[in-house]
């Protein structure tokens, strides 16, 4: 056997020797674990102070739609905003619409009442050159000669006569019943308009309407012209008309009011008028020493 074999410090240092890389081995593990649990700690923090810093996103928001307010996601507001102007420029189209479809009945109706009008009214002249002709007549002297005959042209006579108070009675049924459709037309007009004005003019209200109808009647239209108006185009015009002219007094008024008397001319102060500085460059000798003991003399007596 070795010397080693039999010695029993060698074999502990032997043991020794083999032990120490598995505890460096155990002790290097040890410090990784605790830097990685360090450093996850502090990654953590950061993330938890970055996400404490950043504004957290609402769950809902609110949106009006339809005239109704609703909370909805924040993605769908965009998406309901659209969808409401959408519906609202639909709305504003079927409106126009209507009102031009509206336009173009009472354009015919109104001609077909004319053209009826025109036919009676010709009628009834036609029945009147008749019935003068019945007038002209020498009833008496007809009568005296044959009763059949007078009785039968009497007859005629009356015929037309109840044909024109006929015709008369037609015409006048006819307009008044016009008249009554135009009076529901433009009421109907009117509501339809005011429903414009009070989403194309901010501030709408009956008092404001009165203050453009008494600007239009100071501007030289009737009082019945403007009643009669309808269309919201021509309210508009006749409102932007009188806040222009508002403006102008209101910028005129803010203006300062001019000086009743012109500014006075500036006088001017007359004196000697000091020499010109010769360029030192252009000097002679004499000249630059006359210059320099000035100089001098100038620092000297501010200096005291």
């Amino acid at each position: 056997m070795s010397d080693e074999a039999n010695n029993p410090a060698a074999e502990l240092a032997l043991e020794a020797e083999d032990a120490a890389p598995e505890a460096v081995e155990a002790e290097d593990t040890q410090t990784v674990e605790e830097v990685s649990d360090s450093e996850a700690e502090t990654l953590e923090a950061e993330a938890t102070e970055e996400t404490e810093g950043e504004p957290v996103a609402p769950e809902f928001v609110s949106v009006e739609y339809d005239g109704e307010e609703f909370e909805v996601p924040p993605k769908l507001k965009d998406a309901l905003l659209r969808q409401s102007d959408y519906t609202r420029k639909m709305q504003d189209v079927a409106t126009q619409r209507k009102a031009v479809e509206q336009q173009q009945a009472a354009l015919e109706q109104q001609a077909t009442f004319q053209q009826e009008t025109i036919s009676d009214v010709a009628t009834i002249k036609a029945i009147d050159q008749q019935i003068e002709q019945y007038n002209a007549l020498n009833w008496d002297e007809l009568y005296q000669q044959d009763v059949g005959q007078a009785s039968a042209l009497d007859r005629q006579k009356r015929e037309l006569e109840n044909q024109r108070q006929q015709t008369i009675n037609r015409l006048d049924q006819r307009q008044a019943q016009f008249q009554s459709q135009r009076a529901e037309q433009h009421a109907k007009a009117l509501e339809q308009g005011q429903q414009v004005l009070k989403k194309e003019i901010d501030g709408w209200s009956p008092e404001l309407g009165k203050t453009i109808a008494d600007y239009g009647i100071s501007q030289g239209l009737s009082a019945e012209a403007v009643a009669s108006i309808a269309d919201p185009v021509h309210v508009k015009l006749i409102d932007k008309a009188r806040r222009y002219d508002e403006l102008v007094a209101k910028q005129k008024a803010a203006k300062p009011k001019a000086q009743a008397e012109p500014p006075k001319a500036a006088v001017k102060v007359k004196g000697k008028r000091a020499n010109p500085v010769k360029d030192p460059d252009k000097m002679d000798m004499k000249e630059w020493l006359v210059m320099r003991e000035k100089q001098i003399a100038s620092r000297s007596n501010s200096r005291a």
